[in-house]
């Protein structure tokens, strides 16, 4: 990792920067703010997130909510429900007892493939390469910032957590101001044959402290791969055949959810998906992807008074040689749209909504 300016940590603006990296920032439901960091299967290239179980757990149910988070890039995303690190016999074990831990798959925003970050390295080289790491840096998204700052490891805590925890501070006293809430899933990233890799995770920040605590990635890695081949072990099951919708992904999507929106790839019967542009954009962007090779004739769009103000988007089609327009004024009002597409998959459609009313609103949106 290059060293950082001392001083003050480095904050580059979401729309300027050219760092990527795999931390995203996490919008949860009930206002919760976090980060988490996204990450590929290395036995499918599924993507995941991995983040603290207390951003994205119901209070009263003691149960994950989906999530919508956002990359350094301002590309955007969602979740399913999240897995706790409890749920699967063995998981918890292999974090070393620490419960404060959760993994979702991204169910939009990405597809299979598109994430090529992983978990680090296995424990045997992690506690090789943590001991001779100089250089840790904490990365973490705010809502409009990303946020960069060298730390130090300075404690393992030999508690129930069995050496899987250890606590790091800022090198420089002025980047104490950020040990504050939000921080909860930012990552501490090492250095690694010139590679930035995930060192740990922040779960905490004590109040009154000057440091952080954070639980080590082969801690993480170690936990996801039993979650993974339980995962593996169901078989899987047939979706119910309860309309003549066609199925699609969500491979690309720019915009910032409302809180407490739905999600756009699962609206639910009388929910509601409400999305601003992203910082700096004047519309919002979806892309969906159909893998199969069946006949979509139409696109059925509608929106609740309640959800979001009447308008209408543009839709692309894309064959694989590149997009053509199908539609430059699809309307969305609380009647239903059916607007034509005519075309076999495999194929894409992108939609497109100028949101100078502030928000867009969808209620219902399927293929036919």
């Amino acid at each position: 990792m290059n060293r950082i300016a001392p001083l003050l940590a480095i904050v580059l603006t979401l729309m300027t920067t050219t760092a990527r990296g795999e931390t995203v920032f996490v919008s949860a439901a009930y206002r919760e703010v976090g980060n988490g960091w996204l990450f590929g299967s290395r036995s499918d290239g599924s993507c995941w997130i991995v983040l603290p179980w207390h951003v994205v757990s119901d209070k009263t149910t003691a149960s994950g909510t989906p999530f919508a988070f956002r990359d350094q890039s301002g590309r955007s995303g969602e979740s399913g429900v999240p897995i706790h690190v409890s749920a699967v016999p063995g998981a918890l074990e292999a974090a070393g007892g620490v419960d404060d831990l959760a993994f979702a798959r991204v169910t939009a925003g990405r597809t299979s493939g598109d994430c090529t970050s992983r978990l680090g390295l296995p424990t045997e080289a992690y506690v090789d390469v943590l001991n001779k790491s100089v250089d840790l840096g904490v990365t973490y998204m705010q809502e409009a910032s990303i946020v960069t700052f060298r730390v130090e490891r300075y404690r393992s805590l030999t508690d129930d957590a069995r050496g899987s925890l250890f606590l790091v501070r800022p090198l420089q006293r002025d980047d104490r101001a950020f040990l504050q809430g939000g921080l909860s899933g930012a990552t501490v990233l090492l250095d690694w044959e010139g590679n930035a890799l995930p060192a740990a995770m922040v779960l905490e920040v004590p109040g009154g402290e000057e440091h952080a605590r954070v639980v080590r990635f082969d801690r993480i890695r170690a936990a996801f791969e039993v979650i993974e081949a339980s995962l593996q072990k169901v078989a899987p099951t047939e979706p119910e055949a309860v309309s003549d919708s066609i199925s699609f992904e969500i491979s690309r999507l720019l915009a910032t959810a409302s809180p407490g929106s739905a999600m756009l790839s699962s609206i639910p019967p009388g929910g509601c998906w409400q999305a601003a542009a992203p910082a700096g954009q004047r519309s919002v962007e979806f892309v969906l992807q159909i893998t199969a090779s069946v006949r979509v004739s139409e696109i059925r769009l509608r929106t609740d008074p309640s959800c979001g103000p009447a308008t209408s988007l543009s839709i692309e089609v894309n064959k694989g040689a590149g997009w053509t327009t199908l539609n430059t004024n699809c309307p969305l009002n609380q009647k239903p749209s059916l607007c034509r597409v005519g075309a076999t998959g495999p194929l894409e459609l992108r939609f497109r909504a100028l949101v100078p009313k502030g928000v867009i609103g969808i209620s219902e949106l399927s293929l036919r």
